[in-house]
């Protein structure tokens, strides 16, 4: 089957998995394509790639996104943010803060994200999802300090509007009333 002028699944020359910058590709033997009539229709479309990274060689890669949680008060978290959040496993970890908090009682949260450097579409879907996980919990979240970037893409994605923006985490703790 021809599309866009590739062939699928015909491709004489064997699979190929892309890995960090630190490292060569990875030739994944050509055993594991099947012929595309064994194939659902989704995966009959798709390209015999397989993308395999070499964890060993990643370890010791920088993280996009760091997390700092400290408690302002007895009833409050404080989850600063360093990096940029965008797209990727690193972008997981605050999902996963959000559930732990829930999980041990804490529905108090302010995300400082004065250190925040960059911020893509998955960040603002990030946001907006703990919003709704802390909204149907019963919790309030509070978001600290955007600057540059940041506060414009939270701002032109209405953000604002589910979100109370504060100045400083400080102000935002002070400010936890319900509204």
């Amino acid at each position: 089957m021809k599309m866009y002028g590739c062939t699928f699944f015909d491709n004489p020359s064997p699979p190929f998995s892309l890995t960090p910058v630190f490292s060569s590709p990875t030739i994944v033997p050509p055993t594991e394509v099947e012929p595309s009539h064994r194939f659902e229709r989704a995966q009959r479309h798709a390209l015999p790639l397989r993308f395999r990274p070499k964890l060993k060689s990643m370890r010791g890669l920088p993280m996009i996104l760091q997390l700092h949680k400290t408690k302002p008060a007895p009833d409050i978290c404080l989850i600063a943010f360093t990096g940029k959040l965008m797209m990727g496993h690193d972008s997981r970890q605050v999902e996963w803060s959000i559930s732990e908090l829930l999980i041990a009682g804490i529905k108090k949260i302010i995300f400082d994200l004065s250190n925040l450097d960059g911020i893509d579409s998955t960040g603002v879907g990030i946001l907006v999802m703990c919003q709704a996980k802390m909204q149907k919990a019963g919790g309030m979240l509070r978001i600290a300090g955007p600057h540059g970037i940041v506060q414009e893409t939270l701002t032109l994605t209405h953000v604002d509007k589910l979100v109370p923006f504060f100045p400083s985490a400080d102000l935002a703790a002070q400010n936890f009333n319900p509204s």
